[in-house]
C-alpha cells in the first residue's frame, strides 16, 4: 500500500468522522432543550459543545457570519484564524485538564472588521468524575465593545479639546492685558473674545465636532453681536466646512473685525458696508481660499482710530499661525481690507 492509499483512508476517515458528528448534530434533541434554544433565539447567545479532543459535536444560536453546520466535525484551528485560535483551545485545553471553569474575551478577525465575543468554558465531567468534553456558552460583545471604543475616543478627543481651548483662553487673557489700559476696557474686550469662542465652539458641538460652516459660523458670530445693521453686511463665495480648529481661531478673527467695525469702523455710522468674499487661491504655491474682508467708510476721521483698535496681532499672526495660513490687514484711504488665506488643510475640501 502506498503513502498516497494511507492518505487518502485517513482522509476517509476523517470524513467519515465529520458525517458522524454531523449526524449527530442533525439527529434527536430533547423537546425541553429544544424549547430552550428556541427562546434563545434573536439573542446574541450562543452555545456549543467539543468532546475531550475539542472537536464540535454541536453548535446552537451561532452569530451570523458563522456556520453551525460547517463547525461540526471541525477543530478550532480548522475555523478560526491564529492567535485567536490559539488562545481558545489555551483556554478550553486548561478546563479540560482541571476541570476548572474559564471565561475568555476573544476578538475574531473578519472581512467586516474585529468581531467581540465573551465565551465561557466549562467542564463537561461524566458520573466517573472523568472530562468528556466542554460545554461553551458565549455573546457577542461587537456592538459593546464598538461603544466603548468610540466613547473612549470622544472622551480622549474632549480631553485633547479641552486642553487647547484653556491655552486660547491664556493667551486672549495675555493679549487683551496687554493693549488695555484699565479693568474696565480689559473686561469688555475679554469677554467679547471669550463669546466669540463660545459661538464657535457652539457650531462645531452642533457638527458633532466635524467641523463648522464658515458662512454658518458668520451668522452666528453677527446674530450674538448687538448693532449689527441688517443689511450692511454681504457674504458671497465659497462655504467651506472649517475644521474644529481652524472654526475656532477664523471665529475670533471675524470676531475681531466686527467689533472694531462696530466701534469705529463701517458699522459705527449710518452708511458703510462691509463686504466678506470666499474664494479660491494660492499662497506660496499652496492651495486653499482666500477670506478677504473689505470695508468701506465714509468719516476719513475715523481711521487712526480704527488702526489703533483693530486685534493687529490676532489678524496677521494668531489666527494665520493656528491654521498654517497668512493674514494682511490693509488700511487705505476709506477702505479696510483684511485677507486670509487658508490653506487646504484648514477644512474640508473635499467635501
Amino acid at each position: 500500500m502506498t503513502q498516497d492509499d494511507d492518505d487518502k483512508i485517513g482522509d476517509d476517515k476523517i470524513g467519515d468522522d465529520k458525517s458522524a458528528h454531523r449526524r449527530a448534530f442533525d439527529g434527536a434533541r430533547l423537546p425541553s432543550v429544544q424549547r430552550l434554544l428556541g427562546a434563545l433565539r434573536g439573542t446574541d447567545i450562543f452555545f456549543f459543545y467539543q468532546n475531550d479532543e475539542l472537536i464540535y459535536e454541536w453548535l446552537e444560536n451561532v452569530p451570523d457570519g458563522f456556520s453551525a453546520r460547517d463547525s461540526v466535525g471541525n477543530h478550532d484551528r480548522d475555523l478560526l484564524p491564529a492567535p485567536a485560535s490559539e488562545r481558545l483551545i489555551a483556554a478550553k485545553q486548561h478546563v479540560l485538564d482541571t476541570q476548572t471553569p474559564q471565561t475568555i474575551s476573544l476578538g475574531i478577525p473578519t472581512d467586516k472588521g474585529v468581531r467581540h465575543f465573551d465565551v465561557w468554558i466549562d467542564p463537561d465531567i461524566d458520573e466517573d468524575g472523568r472530562t468528556r468534553g466542554v460545554i461553551c456558552s458565549g455573546i457577542d460583545k461587537t456592538d459593546e465593545r464598538q461603544r466603548e471604543i468610540a466613547t473612549r475616543n470622544l472622551l480622549r478627543e474632549v480631553n485633547h479639546r479641552s486642553g487647547n481651548l484653556l491655552a486660547i483662553v491664556q493667551s486672549l487673557a495675555k493679549q487683551t492685558s496687554q493693549h488695555v489700559e484699565t479693568v474696565d476696557e480689559f473686561y469688555e474686550a475679554f469677554i467679547g473674545r471669550l463669546n466669540a469662542l463660545s459661538v464657535s465652539q457652539a457650531e462645531v458641538t452642533e457638527q458633532e465636532w466635524r467641523g463648522a460652516s464658515l458662512h454658518a459660523l458668520l451668522a452666528r458670530l453677527m446674530a450674538r453681536s448687538t448693532g449689527i445693521p441688517v443689511g450692511r453686511v454681504t457674504i458671497t463665495g465659497d462655504d467651506p466646512t472649517l475644521t474644529p480648529n481652524s472654526a475656532t481661531h477664523v471665529g475670533l478673527a471675524l470676531h475681531e473685525l466686527f467689533a472694531n467695525s462696530l466701534l469705529a469702523g463701517a458699522l459705527s455710522g449710518g452708511s458703510g458696508n462691509i463686504a466678506i468674499d470666499v474664494s479660491r487661491g494660492q499662497s506660496d504655491g499652496a492651495r486653499g481660499l482666500v477670506l478677504t474682508w473689505s470695508e468701506a467708510y465714509v468719516d476719513t476721521g475715523i481711521l487712526t482710530d480704527i488702526s489703533l483698535s483693530f486685534g493687529i496681532l490676532t489678524l496677521e499672526r494668531v489666527v494665520p499661525a493656528a491654521i498654517g495660513g497668512r493674514g494682511t490687514l490693509t488700511i487705505d484711504g476709506h477702505q479696510v481690507t483684511y485677507t486670509l488665506f487658508m490653506p487646504e488643510s484648514s477644512y474640508d475640501h473635499e467635501a
